[in-house]
């Protein structure tokens, strides 16, 4: 729910936060993708790009997650599903 606020009190232009961050990794823009991995394990959990000039960008993941994989289609400007995957949940080690 949004609120009013006074005119002395409104700020123009601000955005409003949404609590979403978004980090660009422009150091992979334009490669092309050989693979793509999730593992997971009691100590680890990475997502790992591997790109054709064989460099790769890891994502390490702490512990306590749940990834919904979708593989979909935006040729033609709007998002069709191709292919949903089951839920992957992290492993925790318990002794």
């Amino acid at each position: 729910m949004r609120t009013t606020r006074t005119k002395s009190h409104a700020k123009k232009n601000q955005p409003i936060s949404t609590g979403r961050q978004l980090v660009e990794f422009s150091q992979v823009k334009g490669k092309t993708l050989q693979s793509v991995e999730f593992s997971t394990s009691a100590e680890v959990h990475t997502i790992t790009l591997r790109f054709r000039d064989k460099t790769e960008m890891v994502f390490d993941l702490e512990p306590g997650f749940t990834v919904f994989p979708t593989y979909a289609d935006w040729k033609t400007g709007d998002w069709r599903p191709i292919k949903r995957w089951g839920a992957l949940r992290s492993r925790i080690f318990r002794e």
